[in-house]
């Protein structure tokens, strides 16, 4: 059978709100759920595409003054994704927030 919509849309939302049902879960919050997870996972990344596909397409295209604003809005964000990258990066030698290592046994 071949799909007619990319990225299984819609096989793939109604088994995934039928497996959060099945476990428990009312229909509407698991509806919800799945929808947010469609939308941050399949739309959010469809238009980043496309807005990437249209400045790298008409790039050229564009004066000098909305070029930079562009390279200094895009070095800002991959700044901050990096700042928060390392803000919350859990090594083996740091503990999570609020979470303490377990005293020493003295036996």
């Amino acid at each position: 059978m071949i799909p007619v919509l990319p990225g299984g849309l819609g096989a793939i939302e109604s088994s995934m709100a039928a497996s959060l049902v099945a476990l428990g879960a009312a229909l509407a919050p698991a509806g919800a759920a799945v929808g947010l997870y469609r939308l941050m996972s399949y739309v959010v990344v469809v238009a980043v595409g496309w807005l990437a596909w249209a400045v790298l397409h008409e790039g050229a295209r564009l004066p000098v003054r909305a070029r930079r604003w562009l390279a200094g809005a895009g070095r800002g964000v991959l700044e901050g994704l990096a700042t928060v990258a390392m803000m919350t990066m859990l090594t083996p030698y740091t503990t999570a927030r609020g979470v303490h290592p377990a005293a020493p046994r003295r036996g």
